[in-house]
């Protein structure tokens, strides 16, 4: 799926996180780097690659990826960058932006899950 959606346009990277806490239930929601494209754009192409449980219901556009110490995506930083408390993404249709700047507990160590 991350390489479907690195393939996307304006897509620079990107990950994907399965999230049980999101309104509405579990989703799949994926973090961007990029050129922020609007949601119904990459579902769209994605839709043409993938079958429809695979295609994210959230989508996160970042200024740049959490890395660990390993170099590689911090995927515990980016579960904590999704506040549950937003509305269903289905009820607004804005891209949510949230800035990184690589500052302040984001570093997981040698945590397996996150490597």
């Amino acid at each position: 799926m991350e390489h479907n959606l690195r393939a996307c346009r304006g897509v620079v990277d990107a990950a994907a996180l399965l999230r049980e806490d999101t309104p509405g239930g579990a989703a799949i929601v994926a973090y961007l780097v990029g050129e922020q494209r609007p949601d119904e754009l990459l579902t769209s192409q994605l839709g043409s690659w993938l079958p429809a449980p695979m295609i994210p219901r959230v989508y996160v556009w970042l200024d740049e990826m959490p890395l660990n110490r390993a170099g590689k995506i911090d995927r515990r930083a980016l579960a904590k960058m999704l506040d549950p408390a937003l509305p269903h993404p289905d009820a607004t249709r804005n891209p949510h932006v949230v800035p990184f700047t690589g500052a302040g507990g984001t570093d997981t160590g040698n945590c397996p899950d996150a490597c």
